[in-house]
């Protein structure tokens, strides 16, 4: 017999981690990159992860949303890069890329 996992703790957890990274990163970056920048999304993570845990179904139906929607976002975003190509685009992983290949 297999032990059940408990996916929403399991995911909870993950999002708590990636709220620390966030903070982190913010903290971080004006050291390494020169660059402040605040970046609230922590916040969101922090709640959705503390309602994960307690098994919430309606914060899951809001995270599974509103990770849709990021997601559906980014898929997007790659979509047009594909087609109209990244001429005049700016992309920032600490520092700027201009016209990225």
């Amino acid at each position: 017999m297999t032990p059940t996992k408990d996916i929403g703790k399991f995911v909870g957890r993950y999002f708590q981690s990636l709220a620390w990274l966030s903070v982190a990163s913010m903290l971080i970056s004006p050291i390494f990159f020169g660059r402040f920048h605040i970046d609230f999304s922590f916040v969101l993570l922090f709640w959705a992860a503390g309602h994960l845990i307690r098994h919430n179904p309606t914060a899951r139906r809001w995270t599974v949303g509103v990770t849709g929607v990021g997601v559906g976002l980014i898929v997007s975003m790659l979509g047009y890069a594909a087609i109209a190509g990244t001429d005049g685009m700016t992309v920032g992983f600490g520092t700027l890329i201009e016209n990225p290949p």
